[in-house]
């Protein structure tokens, strides 16, 4: 059995024990926080072409340490992966992201269902409208979009929306949570002053083993 499936399903049975099978908060916390070290611990060389499905698992786990998530998405956790129609480094993204947040999908995010939805960028004003017609509550925004931060940025700042991506940049521009390779190993990059202004509260705990920009 490939070694990216066993670190895969040891992370994802983590997570249900997490998410939704009844354990005390102690130890779900625990479970949840081991879950996080073992995704971060392996170099990207063992997970082959698995990478975008550990940064998906761990995506899930940066909002689920958000405090104010419940409050914000309501009864469903709804994630858009934003992408630019003709780029192909985008929609390489796009594909890639897309398929990993479904999966990651089955298990829930601090006990809420998700749904992953598609966004393909025209102008700001169809992004605010693609926002309502989904209910997006947080965003993954793909490589090709660096002209168009600031104006994303200040959409999900004003609807509290959580914004992510893998782009590494995207994090000095105003994206909330990135997660980056670096030295063949993921990387938490949290924009903290951002997150605050799309609403989250993140725990003390992802902290200790993020790069916070503060």
């Amino acid at each position: 059995m490939p070694v990216s499936f066993v670190l895969l399903h040891a992370a994802t049975e983590r997570l249900r024990c997490h998410f939704g099978l009844g354990r005390s908060m102690r130890l779900a916390s625990r479970a949840g926080f081991a879950t996080l070290l073992v995704l971060l611990s392996f170099s990207s060389m063992a997970w082959a072409d698995d990478v975008s499905d550990r940064q998906a698992l761990i995506f899930a786990r940066a909002l689920a340490y958000d405090r104010n998530l419940a409050e914000r998405a309501g009864e469903k956790l709804a994630i858009g992966v934003l992408y630019i129609s003709g780029n192909a480094a985008s929609e390489k993204d796009r594909d890639a992201m897309y398929d990993a947040f479904v999966k990651a999908s089955k298990v829930k995010v601090a006990g809420l269902d998700v749904s992953v939805h598609k966004l393909s960028y025209q102008d700001i004003a169809t992004l605010e409208t693609q926002f309502s017609t989904n209910g997006i509550d947080a965003l993954y925004v793909c490589a090709g979009l660096d002209g168009e931060i600031a104006s994303i940025v200040g959409l999900t700042q004003s609807k509290s929306v959580s914004t992510m991506s893998s782009v590494r940049s995207y994090a000095d521009k105003g994206v909330s949570v990135v997660v980056s390779v670096a030295d063949d190993k993921p990387k938490i990059v949290v924009n903290l002053e951002a997150s605050k202004s799309e609403g989250m509260k993140l725990s003390g705990e992802l902290l200790k083993i993020a790069e916070v920009i503060k």
